[in-house]
């Protein structure tokens, strides 16, 4: 039994590990070039999901270059969102970001990652739109030289 005292309180405890940290921060490199983006130099992503994340990123980009807080970082409702990775509708949209985040949990779980650390790197917020998550997220993009 480990023995901590806490200003002058003696108390004991049983644990002998202390509670695991949040998860860390991801690097999300996008590649505009070559279409691919590098998640913590460990995950690639292209395809659709490249172009949800890619779109996502720009508004990511847009809110830290404003100088918000985390929380406030903007949303892209769905109607727009659809309209620039041209898709028909918002239940589209529903659908790719469905897809997106069950890709992401894969490849996550690949890489021996917490699968759903991959699917929480695009936040929905109800009747407000979706964006990446800026808690969880540091997004770069690569030079194009």
């Amino acid at each position: 039994m480990q023995r901590l005292q806490l200003q002058g309180v003696v108390t004991s405890s049983t644990k002998t590990n202390p509670k695991p940290e949040k998860s860390e921060t991801l690097e999300l490199v996008f590649d505009r070039r070559r279409k691919v983006l590098a998640i913590s130099s460990i995950i690639e992503v292209t395809g659709a999901t490249y172009d949800l994340l890619n779109c996502l990123a720009k508004a990511h980009l847009r809110g830290a270059g404003e100088g918000r807080d985390l929380l406030d970082y903007p949303v892209i409702q769905a109607g727009r969102l659809a309209s620039q990775l041209g898709l028909d509708d918002e239940a589209s949209v529903r659908q790719c970001v469905s897809r997106s985040r069950g890709l992401l949990g894969k490849k996550f779980a690949s890489a021996k990652l917490e699968r759903q650390d991959g699917r929480d790197l695009i936040e929905n917020l109800p009747w407000n739109g979706y964006r990446l998550n800026p808690t969880r997220v540091r997004v770069r993009i690569a030079s194009e030289t």
